[in-house]
């Protein structure tokens, strides 16, 4: 088998079950579409070794790209987010961000299995 996105989904969530840390699962996905997918299938327990830090957006950018530091191993990390773009992320817990519009919405975004909830206004 040549492709890696031929190889079977359980074979490819079997794979998926051995990753522990965020590190990992970053590479896991750059492989290709469908082992991205798997995260959206099954929900893995996964723990950064140490917080990665979101950079701030910068202003001229116009690729949605969202700059990602890992403090453990001092390299930063590009992800295209587009549904973050020209939002503040004001925290975050368990995978999840919290950010804000410019129109005071706020949303809920997991940037792994790319899920995103808006939550109700506040009164």
């Amino acid at each position: 088998m040549s492709e890696w996105a031929d190889l079977p989904d359980l074979i490819i969530s079997e794979i998926a079950c051995y990753i522990s840390v965020y590190d990992d699962f970053v590479n896991f996905g750059a492989v290709c579409k469908a082992w991205q997918g798997v995260y959206s299938m099954i929900k893995l327990p996964l723990s950064p070794r140490c917080p990665w830090l979101l950079l701030a957006e910068e202003k001229e950018q116009k690729n949605h790209t969202r700059v990602f530091f890992n403090v453990f191993d001092s390299k930063v990390y590009d992800f295209k987010l587009p549904e973050l773009a020209g939002r503040i992320c004001i925290g975050t817990s368990f995978g999840w961000f919290l950010s804000v519009g410019i129109d005071f919405q706020m949303n809920l975004f997991h940037p792994l299995s790319k899920h995103q909830l808006s939550l109700p206004p506040h009164p």
